[in-house]
């Protein structure tokens, strides 16, 4: 049996795109133990006793990140105790100091038809992230939805229903390890994205550079951004889909045979 362990809910997109899609497409129990492999995703501290006296008992210890938090001591002793290491970006693994497979995030919402007509702006994320989007405020026409003050409340069915509305959506530059996942989601709804230079997603068919030029761009060619759109859907659905990812996961969790 595999379980996978994490500490919070559905509100986080740690539980959501590194344990609830995942357990879904592996057939996977969640927080059940004992199990014969426990993916252990976003540890946190108490959890290190609980990952120790498991593998005491015959368990597989697998360590998932998303984050690079590894100056955290729980973070560096359960890299330490693990069996495997698995992270969600090429970018991430090269921070580890042991090796590590990569799992890519795959998406949760549904794949909408090209929508890029005007120049409905939107940026949605975790406050945490909302620096990213500070230079840009003064765009017309832009929503947030973030946890942030004076932001749309954030939850994923407003994620959703902004979505459905926005002509494009903003993807400035945050920290280079992290994962692609707000992208996928832009592009399944059907969203023009504009994004700057990041290495998860500068091989992906969508804008890539100056965020205003791009902007200007689509609302000058909304016929060639859809083409654009349509493009970049067909490449998430090839390489970012649930089972691209649980494929990756079958082909990380067999070394532990």
């Amino acid at each position: 049996m595999i379980s996978f362990i994490h500490a919070g809910g559905p509100q986080m997109a740690s539980y959501r795109y590194r344990v609830q899609i995942p357990a879904k497409s592996l057939d996977a129990e969640i927080n059940q133990y004992p199990a014969d492999i426990l993916i252990f995703a976003k540890p946190m501290p108490n959890e290190i006793e609980l990952a120790r006296r498991a593998q005491a008992d015959g368990s597989k210890i697998v360590a998932d990140f998303c984050d690079d938090h590894f100056g955290q001591p729980h973070y560096q002793e359960m890299l330490r105790i693990a069996d495997l290491v698995t992270c969600a970006t090429p970018t991430l693994a090269e921070r580890i100091a042991r090796p590590a497979y990569v799992v890519p995030d795959t998406y949760e919402l549904e794949e909408l038809e090209p929508h890029c007509g005007g120049a409905r702006l939107l940026w949605f994320g975790h406050k945490l992230n909302s620096y990213s989007i500070a230079p840009f405020l003064d765009l017309p026409d832009l929503a947030i939805v973030s946890n942030t003050q004076g932001a749309i409340p954030w939850s994923v069915t407003a994620v959703e229903c902004e979505l459905r509305e926005a002509d494009i959506v903003l993807m400035p530059a945050t920290a280079a390890y992290k994962s692609p996942n707000r992208t996928l989601e832009a592009i399944r709804m059907g969203c023009f994205v504009v994004a700057e230079p990041h290495p998860a997603i500068n091989d992906f068919p969508i804008w890539i550079g100056d965020i205003k030029e791009g902007i200007e761009w689509a609302k000058q060619n909304p016929s060639k951004a859809n083409e654009m759109t349509k493009v970049a859907q067909a490449f998430v659905q090839k390489f970012y889909s649930p089972a691209i990812q649980a494929a990756a996961w079958r082909t990380a969790l067999a070394t532990l045979n």
